[in-house]
């Protein structure tokens, strides 16, 4: 499961099958900021405005999601405003893995950072999960700069069928269950929808 530029990696690979299936669209960014708001951080307005915000997003060494993050900023504030966010990035502090999941909430509990731009339905889960850590802030135009997700077998899987029953099973269900915890609703022609990896 993944976008389709890993996923074309991992084919080139000889790892997966040459047609992956999408099954999630993402919502684009929003902000995690420590619960409360204690900043008085309000939207993308806030974090160009204040000089003293430090903000952490995903590293180098995911540029998938990066340039989105990236290519979102622009978008919505224009290339100027997005220079002056990165220019404020915390990009190194201790305990940093290199992986967005972790290394954003985790930045803005130990306050390495003041504001975490992430993916909308992760920001929502950690808000949901952590009331007391976190909350978030939605962006408004941010699912102009969605993205997909999709599935693919692996090639020569250990359990064959057990691999067709969960890819099965999960394609039945992930079209109500993903938009239930933050993504978008896909319609009927998109969500199923085979793309090439070849």
């Amino acid at each position: 499961m993944a976008g389709a530029t890993p996923l074309k990696t991992l084919y080139k690979a000889s790892m997966v099958e040459g047609k992956a299936r999408l099954f999630a669209r993402n919502r684009g960014p929003a902000l995690v900021i420590p619960a409360g708001n204690p900043l008085g951080v309000h939207g993308l307005d806030d974090v160009v405005r204040r000089s003293d915000l430090r903000i952490v997003m995903a590293s180098t060494s995911e540029p998938g999601a990066r340039s989105q993050y990236i290519a979102a900023l622009e978008g919505l504030l224009g290339q100027q405003p997005t220079r002056a966010i990165l220019a404020r990035e915390t990009v190194s502090f201790t305990g940093r893995l290199g992986i967005q999941h972790r290394d954003v909430p985790y930045a803005v509990a130990s306050r390495a950072a003041h504001v975490g731009i992430i993916y909308a339905h992760l920001a929502q889960y950690y808000a949901a999960a952590f009331p007391q850590i976190f909350a978030k802030v939605t962006v408004p135009g941010a699912e102009q700069f969605s993205s997909t997700i999709a599935l693919v077998p692996s090639v020569d899987p250990l359990r064959a069928a057990g691999a067709k029953a969960f890819s099965e099973y999960f394609l039945e269900a992930a079209r109500d269950v993903y938009p239930r915890h933050g993504f978008a609703t896909m319609d009927a022609e998109e969500f199923g929808e085979e793309i090439a990896l070849g």
